[in-house]
């Protein structure tokens, strides 16, 4: 097995290799893959080392080092033994006093384990036991604690990874894992960043930590003028997440795995930021600068429910997009103060105008005649999908349908909807 070459995949997009068994093991303490990382060998499939009944399947030789050295690494572990298919390296034909000699070692190791097994077990029972607490963790991300959830984090992360790779509870450490990641860089080295996102954020990016963002700011530099001034809407990810909807974000309900941030949406503002105010842009483009700065601030204001006066530091076509997140019916009109825009930008600003049009006319308990019919013609005219955040607003236009049919009664409506869509937060606005 020493000549097998192996590939270790990191993350989904970092490779290491190729290793022989030895360099693999010697790769892993010092901590250059994890235990949710992969492994493929010549023209084999990639399996996860977390999946050891697919480890046993595709890669049985392995099988002995997840358990002994990664599944329980402070355990008692053996150099070579059954697993690690390492006897073709050993005569076989072996001689009466290497008989003896494997005697002794065997004895040997027998007498030592007694106490051996005796820190052994305690180590266990402190894992299963007196691990962490994790309803301290959430109590302090609950809190808003920022510096204790990072110091909490800091002092039990090999307890914690410990607990997630034998009693398998990553789901229930993921709120800790969220709040430490976007408290500091955006990212945990050995937690695989599509685990880290979710399956609740599919318009975002992919990598949202602190290092990409500054890249991609630093990167973006020379066409920071354009986006605002409405001369073009590039549709890379930095521009994208300034002109998100951040009622949209805010009406999606955090699921149980996030505590802070609210979801991936609101994680990726708030490290762009981060990003933002760590870079040093051309003296030129600082102001720029300053209005992405408004604009991001602005957008985690709403969704947090916070009051902010950022929005009049802004200007250009990202003013345009705030002032109609906070207008009211009789000053939509006011947005509009711009000439020569792109059909992108003339788009965006009608469709965001009539989103903001039917949550306004869909705000009352109780609505009138009038505003019905209002809500009906305006339902008429509404696009479910953005065309460049490719944010979805199905569920908020069968709200409105569902108002409608129930004359106006709002909270009629909700009430019809409430068991059917539960990642849905009723009361947006």
């Amino acid at each position: 097995m020493r000549d097998r070459l192996y590939l270790i995949r990191v993350n989904l997009e970092t490779y290491i290799g190729p290793l022989n068994f030895t360099e693999i093991r010697q790769s892993y303490k010092k901590m250059k893959f994890g235990f949710q990382d992969e492994v493929a060998g010549s023209n084999k499939e990639w399996v996860s080392f977390d999946d050891l009944d697919k480890m046993k399947s595709h890669y049985p030789e392995l099988t002995k080092f997840v358990k002994n050295e990664m599944l329980a690494g402070w355990a008692p572990k053996t150099e070579i033994g059954e697993g690690y298919d390492d006897s073709d390296g050993l005569d076989k034909k072996r001689s009466l006093p290497a008989v003896f000699l494997a005697i002794t070692i065997i004895i040997s190791i027998a007498v030592g384990s007694i106490y051996l097994s005796r820190n052994w077990l305690e180590k266990q029972y402190e894992i299963y036991f007196e691990g962490p607490n994790l309803d301290l963790a959430i109590d302090l991300i609950k809190k808003q604690d920022r510096a204790s959830v990072i110091s909490f984090y800091q002092q039990h992360e090999k307890k914690i990874r410990q607990q997630i790779a034998i009693r398998k509870t990553l789901t229930d450490w993921l709120p800790l894992l969220r709040a430490y990641a976007f408290y500091t860089g955006g990212e945990i080295a050995w937690l695989r960043k599509h685990i880290l996102k979710g399956k609740d954020s599919p318009f975002a990016p992919k990598d949202c930590s602190l290092n990409t963002w500054k890249k991609r700011w630093q990167l973006s530099e020379g066409t920071w003028r354009d986006i605002n001034s409405g001369k073009n809407i590039l549709t890379s990810d930095w521009t994208k997440i300034l002109i998100w909807d951040p009622y949209w974000i805010k009406s999606r309900k955090m699921p149980p795995t996030w505590l802070f941030p609210r979801n991936y949406y609101e994680g990726c503002l708030v490290i762009s930021l981060k990003a933002l105010n760590m870079i040093q842009p051309n003296k030129n483009n600082r102001i720029f600068q300053n209005i992405f700065k408004s604009r991001l601030v602005w957008m985690i204001d709403i969704i947090n429910d916070t009051q902010s006066n950022k929005e009049a530091s802004m200007s250009g076509l990202l003013w345009s997009l705030s002032c109609l997140e906070s207008s009211s019916i009789s000053t939509l009109q006011n947005c509009f103060n711009h000439k020569d825009l792109s059909k992108d930008w003339l788009r965006l600003l009608r469709f965001r105008s009539i989103r903001r049009q039917l949550a306004l006319l869909s705000t009352p308990s109780k609505m009138d005649p009038n505003e019905l019919k209002q809500l009906d013609i305006m339902l008429g005219q509404a696009i479910e999908k953005d065309f460049l955040t490719r944010f979805d607003y199905s569920l908020e236009n069968r709200l409105y349908r569902q108002i409608l049919i129930e004359n106006g009664d709002k909270i009629k409506a909700i009430d019809h909807f409430k068991s059917r869509y539960r990642e849905f937060n009723f009361y947006p606005w």
